[in-house]
């Protein structure tokens, strides 16, 4: 964390929102911390949930016929179990937020995230994905595509990011960690790391070894700088973003805004949220 929240944040606005439906939540709620401030060029986030245990669940486990993600059972809501924490801030230009952007599934299809006719801006901080990277993923919410993806995008991104560590057409790693203490993810920005060899692969069943390959996003998708940290039970996340990026897929964050947020306890789609959006209002 930077030393701006020592002296900026304790006198920054903040409001705090339950937010509901959330697995592995106590009583499936939380509640989430909000503070902002901004100066000329950029604006910054601080949200603040009670997690009793960081979740870094992203790994690949050897078998007797290969390597494989660390999963449960399918379930069309998403992985719940082996998974990692993850927290997403939206932006609207209109009073929309999730009541007419979050649409729901049934008993076994999971619901998707679309808009009618406007864009919404999203930023979703990963704990294994992009937090190595001081990153949150910058993608925004259109019209409908398909039953697939809804309307959800990723901004433009010529290189970098996260990606899984499994081939799967040879049930093997890309790569290997230079160190068997590594267990999630591995920064390909170092040289912590060896493409994969059968001759290297000297792991007995049962092992595991990082599950995801994490670099620095380029292009309008990395413009959000974040950076998460859990101590004594809860996660604080700073992020920053230039008030205008310039990208047609960003909002741009001055005068009057709606903010909606979400929250993941190691889940990948089952998150906590509200359903009234938040006014926020950027003074000049």
């Amino acid at each position: 964390m930077t030393d701006r929240r020592g002296i900026e944040w304790l006198g920054a606005d903040s409001i705090s929102i339950i937010v509901s439906d959330g697995v592995n939540f106590p009583d499936n709620l939380t509640q989430v911390k909000l503070k902002s401030f901004h100066n000329h060029q950029f604006i910054y986030f601080l949200m603040q949930w009670p997690d009793p245990e960081p979740s870094f669940n992203r790994s690949l486990v050897k078998s007797n016929n290969g390597w494989l993600e660390v999963k449960s059972e399918f379930n069309p809501f998403g992985e719940s179990i082996y998974f990692e924490d993850q927290m997403a801030l939206s932006f609207h230009d209109g009073n929309s937020n999730c009541a007419q952007s979050c649409h729901v599934g049934g008993n076994k299809i999971s619901g998707l995230h679309y808009t009618k006719g406007d864009t919404a801006d999203i930023w979703v901080w990963k704990a294994v994905s992009t937090n190595p990277a001081f990153e949150a993923d910058d993608g925004w919410w259109g019209e409908k595509l398909n039953d697939s993806t809804g309307g959800r995008h990723f901004d433009n991104s010529p290189g970098g990011g996260y990606i899984s560590n499994l081939n799967e057409e040879w049930d093997e790693p890309y790569f290997l960690p230079a160190h068997r203490a590594f267990e999630n993810w591995i920064w390909m920005e170092s040289d912590r790391y060896l493409p994969y060899r059968v001759s290297l692969d000297n792991y007995p069943a049962g092992a595991a070894i990082p599950g995801m390959l994490v670099s620095r996003m380029a292009g309008d998708r990395g413009d959000i700088y974040a950076r998460g940290q859990w101590r004594n039970g809860l996660w604080t996340i700073e992020l920053s973003r230039n008030k205008n990026t310039g990208s047609k897929f960003d909002v741009t964050l001055k005068n009057e805004l709606w903010i909606g947020l979400a929250v993941f306890d190691n889940a990948e789609k089952k998150h906590a949220y509200h359903l009234k959006p938040i006014k926020f209002i950027v003074e000049r």
